[in-house]
């Protein structure tokens, strides 16, 4: 959102202090009797060019006296000042220094909403972690342990399209996480050259948001902590604001997040009274400081979010993986939380946009096929039980919604265990070579004590048997075990305490065969770890698959 330049109008009629205008070498009025300027405009702002001031004469003040308004250019320019002003009406009176005045009816209009746009990630691993995909063409994970992510996935209305800021060879669609300089350098390269640095990031980006529709441009952009500790505050906040400079005139919203602190286990200047602990807080001041009052930037404070509030404000229990860096996805989904509560009014959402037509069997009747479960499942889909032996699996119709009962015990062995809900070989969608596709699907899950495993994807088969490529953002690839603490893993438990209600859905994506049409099937895949003793219950209450 670009600050609005300034509409002027003319009031008709004379204000006090105005001087009548006449046919032979009167005085003619200051003006103009109205402006208009964007809430949270930079300071210096241009507001309105007075007019009618004679030779030698200049507005010297201005009424309110308060700080949000403010005179420049010699006397000649009414300006934005350096305190915030709300939407609304401000009631200016200037002076000139003749002592003739102007009174000035000044509209304060709110920052513009952006229409459905597209959200870049710039940042380091902690932005990107559970965004990047996996370089095997075999599938492409969106897991949850992105903040952003769990911002898109809150609301049955997708509120952005999300792009990673760049590519690699790779990585074709999306850009893994960033590594940063130790050396204190400052945000440039490290490494094997496979990781980009913020700085390479913005490189690759900004051609990007030149060419991008004006209006729909978000960019979320933050530092990251690797450098605390090699360089200084003054160092970081000089390299926060000089690309911060190069990244605000081609946005129209900017996303900047505060940084949050590593846990006291990280070590370093990490520990109890560390050095790194108070440069957090004074980082987060300074950017905080560099964003204030402009209305194309909204500072997140996510440090009240992830962090305790007292003593050494390690991040809260079950927000971090092991390392006590990167967000489990419970510190995630509430990171992801205060993202959108700071966004939303900004944003027009929108319903998922489809292809076409959806292409998959409504969740319809009961004449599905069961493997290893029991009860009812929708015509044209198959409800498998995971593995040869696990929890029960029982499905039940409510209408058009699949329903899923899970049921673990202790003694079962495998490490995860749950359902799979898919189209079976002989129903699956056919879409021609060379054609583009998205899947999205609906999952409730009623309250449960236990962390629960979900994936989302489509699959591709070139043949009757040969699984060509999966894709999702939840997405558990075969072997990989998922768990609250593992780094590795690429997809991570949820948090189903207090009942889970997610959209998911995969990007657009291209199919990879040629010469022959591919036929989809989605998988719907719900897991609870080894030892947990409890029943899961899930709806699914959409599913569908589009294709252009």
């Amino acid at each position: 959102m670009s600050v609005l330049a300034p509409r002027f109008g003319f009031s008709i009629g004379l204000g006090k202090g105005y001087g009548a205008p006449s046919q032979g070498g009167g005085v003619t009025p200051l003006g103009p009797a109205t402006a208009t300027f964007t809430a949270g405009a930079n300071s210096g702002s241009l507001i309105a060019l007075i007019t009618g001031l004679q030779a030698g004469e200049t507005i010297t003040g201005v009424t309110p006296n308060d700080g949000r308004l403010a005179i420049a250019g010699g006397g000649t320019q009414l300006v934005v000042g350096l305190s915030a002003s709300s939407a609304g009406s401000i009631a200016a009176v200037l002076t000139s220094s003749t002592g003739r005045t102007l009174n000035m009816s000044i509209a304060v209009e709110a920052p513009a909403v952006l229409d459905y746009p597209t959200m870049y990630v710039l940042g380091a691993s902690l932005e990107q972690h559970g965004a990047g995909g996996q370089n095997a063409q075999s599938r492409y994970g969106f897991m949850p342990l992105s903040a952003v992510n769990w911002a898109n996935e809150l609301d049955a209305a997708r509120l952005f399209d999300m792009n990673i800021s760049g590519a690699s060879a790779a990585y074709p669609n999306f850009l893994p996480p960033t590594i940063y300089a130790q050396s204190g350098s400052g945000w440039v390269l490290q490494g094997s050259g496979t990781r980009r640095s913020v700085i390479e990031q913005i490189d690759a980006l900004l051609p990007v948001l030149m060419a991008a529709p004006v209006g729909k441009r978000i960019v979320y952009f933050t530092g990251g902590r690797n450098e605390i500790g090699t360089i200084t505050v003054a160092e970081y906040l000089g390299h926060f604001n000089t690309q911060l400079a190069r990244i605000l005139p081609y946005v129209d919203l900017l996303i900047v997040p505060s940084l949050w602190m590593r846990s006291t286990a990280s070590g370093g200047d990490w520990v109890s009274g560390g050095a790194s602990r108070q440069a957090v807080l004074d980082i987060n001041a300074g950017m905080q400081s560099a964003v204030a009052g402009n209305s194309k930037i909204i500072y997140v404070n996510l440090i009240d979010v992830v962090n305790e509030t007292t003593g050494d404000r390690n991040p809260r229990s079950g927000y971090t993986q092991t390392d006590g860096i990167h967000y489990s996805a419970i510190g995630a989904k509430a990171a992801g939380a205060a993202i959108r509560a700071a966004i939303i009014d900004r944003l027009t959402t929108k319903a998922f946009g489809t292809m076409g037509t959806n292409l998959a069997p409504a969740m319809s009747g009961s004449g599905g096929t069961l493997s290893n479960a029991t009860g009812e499942v929708a015509n044209g889909y198959n409800l498998a039980r995971g593995g040869t032996s696990g929890p029960t699996i029982v499905g039940s119709k409510d209408g058009d919604v699949q329903v899923v009962s899970l049921t673990r015990a202790a003694s079962q062995a495998s490490a995860w265990n749950g359902f799979s809900l898919s189209i079976p070989e002989g129903g699956r969608v056919s879409v021609p070579a060379g054609g583009k596709y998205r899947g999205r699907v609906k999952i409730v899950i009623e309250p449960t004590p236990v962390p629960v495993s979900i994936a989302f994807f489509v699959s591709e088969f070139v043949s009757t048997t040969a699984m060509q490529r999966s894709i999702g953002r939840w997405h558990m690839a075969s072997g990989e075990t998922p768990t609250e603490n593992s780094s590795a893993a690429s997809m991570q438990n949820v948090d189903a305490t207090s009942g889970l209600n997610l959209w998911l859905e995969t990007p657009d994506l291209t199919l990879v065969g040629s010469g022959v049409n591919i036929n989809l099937s989605p998988y719907v895949q719900v897991a609870v770890p080894q030892g947990a003793v409890a029943t899961v219950v899930t709806r699914i209450e959409e599913l569908e698959i589009t294709a252009a």
